[in-house]
């Protein structure tokens, strides 16, 4: 499935191929990757009034995973004070409870 890009030119939009991996091999993927891992993608113009069509070499990239959020309750909660509390895979903390949230102090 392709992507259309939100910018135009002469109201035609490029489309973005993804595909997983390292090439542009095999089916492509629903949208946009959003997840860890290695991507390639293919641009392609189909051609408007005044442009010719066009696509792009393939372009490899990879979206790195981002750090598990954790923090310290300096009260104590459940009996454990000032233990890391960290989300499980399925959003919920060791004790049950969903929708931390960290709030940084103003700079």
């Amino acid at each position: 499935m392709s992507v259309a890009a939100a910018a135009t030119l002469e109201g035609v939009a490029p489309t973005f191929t993804y595909y997983a991996g390292s090439s542009a091999t095999g089916t492509p993927l629903s949208g946009a990757p959003v997840k860890a891992g290695t991507y390639t993608v293919i641009a392609s113009f189909p051609g408007s009034a005044d442009y010719t069509s066009a696509v792009s070499s393939p372009v490899t990239f990879t979206i790195s995973p981002g750090a598990v959020a954790s923090f310290v309750l300096g009260a104590p909660a459940h009996g454990h004070a000032r233990r890391p509390l960290q989300p499980d895979p399925h959003g919920r903390d060791k004790f049950g409870h969903y929708g931390y949230q960290l709030h940084r102090p103003p700079a």
